[in-house]
């Protein structure tokens, strides 16, 4: 019983760890090889404001 669910423990382990090494490889880039940004609407608002404090820290 213990051993089945160590089993399914480290079964769940890795697909989570699988599936965040192909989410980090997922963002398609451009030209210049940084990722685009395809955030909008309220998440997008949230990074420009962070854009402005850290411009403001500066």
């Amino acid at each position: 019983m213990l051993r089945m669910l160590l089993v399914v423990v480290a079964a769940v382990l890795a697909v989570k760890i699988l599936l965040n090494l192909f989410r980090s490889r997922s963002p398609e880039q451009n030209v210049k090889g940084n990722p685009q940004q395809r955030a909008s609407g309220p998440a997008r608002r949230n990074e420009d404001i962070e854009d402005a404090d850290f411009r403001e820290i500066k």
